[in-house]
């Protein structure tokens, strides 16, 4: 139920990989309530090239996560959305 537009910046420090990311969400659509509605921005840091861990504000709350990645395109990931409540979840990519 929103419209946002976000941008990453990924750089380096000591060869390790990081991303910063901002963005804002601006409630386009009627809506009971929108999912996000305002600034909101992460931070990632990968000392691994399969691990990453995020920090993060999504308008509303802070979550923090990790995911793990396989060489066969899964990924696992784990957070703690509001840094209170465990969400888990699995995603699998492939490049042509």
């Amino acid at each position: 139920h929103s419209s946002y537009v976000v941008a990453g910046l990924p750089f380096a420090i000591n060869h390790v990989q990081n991303r910063w990311s901002l963005g804002y969400a601006h409630p386009v659509f009627t809506a009971a309530r929108h999912v996000l509605e305002g600034g909101f921005s992460a931070f990632e840091v990968s000392p691994w090239r399969v691990v990453a861990v995020r920090v993060e504000y999504d308008t509303e709350k802070w979550n923090a996560g990790i995911g793990v990645g396989t060489r066969h395109g899964l990924r696992f990931r784990a957070a703690l959305l509001n840094l209170e409540t465990l969400s888990v979840g699995a995603g699998w990519s492939h490049e042509l």
